[in-house]
């Protein structure tokens, strides 16, 4: 199975540009979003580690991947975008071989790490 075009990288962690294009430049919206992001995500890879072992819990990953791609996306979190369109993309197709849990997880925490990072700039701390 071919991964999805955007999917070949390099893609930035975190691109701040972007983030505060999708929600018009207003940065304390940007820094409130991106904090929430982090407990609201939290639990996303490891559902889709379960799900790579436990096929009925497919569906439910899909779906929470498909979430935080596009949440991803949306606040510029480029690198966690693409790896969660891999891991959606192989989510729903059943014939597809299970991508590496490894880098939607390692992409998942340098998120998690420059979010942190990114919430405190954008705070001004």
């Amino acid at each position: 199975m071919d991964l999805p075009e955007r999917r070949r990288g390099p893609w930035p962690v975190f691109d701040l540009e972007r983030g505060l294009g999708h929600l018009g430049g207003r940065r304390a919206l940007l820094a409130d979003t991106l904090a929430r992001f982090c407990v609201e995500h939290a639990a996303t890879t490891s559902l889709c580690a379960l799900a790579s072992r436990d096929p009925a819990r497919r569906s439910e990953a899909f779906h929470e991947v498909h979430t935080l791609k596009g949440t991803a996306g949306l606040l510029g979190l480029s690198a966690l975008e693409a790896e969660a369109a891999a891991a959606q993309a192989a989510l729903g197709d059943p014939t597809a071989v299970w991508p590496d849990d490894a880098a939607l997880i390692a992409a998942h925490k340098a998120a998690i790490a420059a979010i942190q990072a990114a919430v405190a700039a954008l705070r001004g701390g």
